[in-house]
């Protein structure tokens, strides 16, 4: 593609082996933060106030990994 400044931008387009892998992955670490995000919870729930790893720790706000409510990210729709 032509540029206004500089030699002209190269264009890259995802291949659809490219895009069933990405959709793998996708699953894939879906399912590792649920496995993650269930440990951690059970951690909390286990360790009782005040034994985490600084001590003393609040309970997660939102957005925290630990809340339960994922962070705005932005992004709509799915892959």
């Amino acid at each position: 593609r032509a540029s206004v400044s500089g030699p002209a931008r190269r264009e890259y387009e995802i291949t659809p082996a490219g895009s069933m892998s990405l959709s793998l992955w996708f699953v894939r670490l879906g399912e590792l933060h649920s496995t993650l995000h269930l440990f951690l919870e059970r951690y909390v729930q286990l360790s009782g106030p005040g034994s985490g790893p600084v001590g003393g720790e609040a309970r997660p706000t939102a957005g925290h990994p630990l809340s339960g409510h994922p962070p705005t990210t932005g992004r709509t729709g799915s892959v």
